[in-house]
């Protein structure tokens, strides 16, 4: 069957199965052109792919024939030596930390900040510490040396040492806790005797008197024993020490303070034992030492305050011997272990 398809210019031959006619008209004209057609049947296809598939289970059945491995006539056998490979070594560089520390620029601000504030802070400390009293160093009544320091209330600051002396005493007890000593020397100043509490190598002593001997103080003692206060005698040592920085008066009161303090503690020793005082005695402590007169001229504080002990009890001495008052006694005896007390703290 022929069938003709027309499309304006265009018809297509159809009539054969394998070939196909195309006539294109041009100009009038009509020109044909064939081309064949490849037409693919399933079936063939489908026995195509069977004996494929046989050609390949031949290649798979293929045999492999290798080389003998034995030599051939005539034939070297070659010698195979082993190569031993040494690697190379790469030489590394050393490298000195120090010096490469020695120039990194944080490391040479951080050591020149740490030289200024060390000596910013040796400054300081210098002028802290120089600007301090110069502390003593012992105690006791003495003789002078020639060393300015900060201490001296005017300009000719002098150090002097003070000498030992010891003096005898009437003791109501020792005590390892200050408390506990002040505590008893109220009960018995509230009976009427004198008292005060000196410290001494770590023991506080409450003092109730001085004497001229210790045999003195033990017979003065019954006046306490009578009172229900337990009292022995004894003698103590005070030591010796070093002061800085008293000036010249300072310094004669000092190097004098001792002794009158012994003939004061002698001549109050005396009248507690009832012996009637000399007034001439007195006339001539008064005459051989100014302080009892005038006090101290130009004393810093603590030294003026024991010159005032020093007179004030010279000044109940006196009315004692006038008037026999018991009580201007005890307290000639208060001043004078006031001024024994101020005298061991004395720096």
């Amino acid at each position: 069957m022929k069938q003709m398809f027309r499309a304006g210019g265009l018809k297509l031959d159809k009539s054969k199965k394998d070939k196909a006619t195309i006539t294109i008209k041009i100009n009038g004209e009509e020109k044909q052109f064939q081309e064949e057609l490849v037409v693919h049947d399933w079936k063939e296809a489908k026995t195509e792919s069977a004996a494929s598939a046989e050609a390949l289970e031949e290649d798979e059945s293929f045999d492999w024939v290798l080389p003998d491995e034995g030599p051939q006539n005539g034939e070297e056998i070659k010698e195979f030596k082993q190569i031993s490979y040494v690697p190379a070594v790469t030489k590394k560089t050393w490298i000195n930390p120090r010096q490469k520390q020695s120039g990194s620029p944080a490391m040479l601000v951080s050591i020149l900040l740490a030289v200024l504030t060390g000596l910013l802070l040796g400054y300081v400390m210098l002028h802290l510490f120089t600007s301090k009293d110069t502390p003593a160093s012992s105690a006791g009544i003495g003789e002078q040396t020639s060393q300015p320091d900060s201490q001296p209330k005017d300009a000719t600051g002098q150090t002097m040492v003070l000498k030992a002396f010891s003096v005898p005493i009437i003791q109501a007890g020792v005590f390892e806790n200050g408390d506990s000593a002040e505590s008893i020397s109220s009960e018995v100043h509230s009976k009427g005797f004198p008292a005060a509490v000196i410290q001494q190598d770590g023991k506080y002593y409450l003092l109730a008197g001085v004497a001229g001997s210790v045999e003195d103080a033990k017979q003065a003692g019954n006046d306490f024993k009578n009172n229900q206060i337990d009292v022995y005698a004894k003698s103590i040592e005070i030591p010796s020490k070093t002061v800085d920085g008293v000036s010249e008066s300072e310094k004669a009161f000092l190097n004098d303070s001792g002794q009158l303090f012994l003939s004061l503690s002698q001549v109050a020793g005396n009248a507690s034992l009832g012996n009637t005082l000399d007034s001439d005695s007195l006339d001539k402590l008064e005459e051989k030492y100014p302080v009892l007169k005038n006090g101290v001229d130009k004393a810093n504080k603590k030294i003026a305050v024991m010159g005032s002990q020093l007179k004030q009890s010279f000044d109940e001495l006196k009315k004692f011997s006038a008037s026999k008052d018991q009580k201007s006694l005890f307290q000639a005896q208060q001043s004078l272990l006031d001024f024994l007390k101020g005298y061991m703290e004395y720096k």
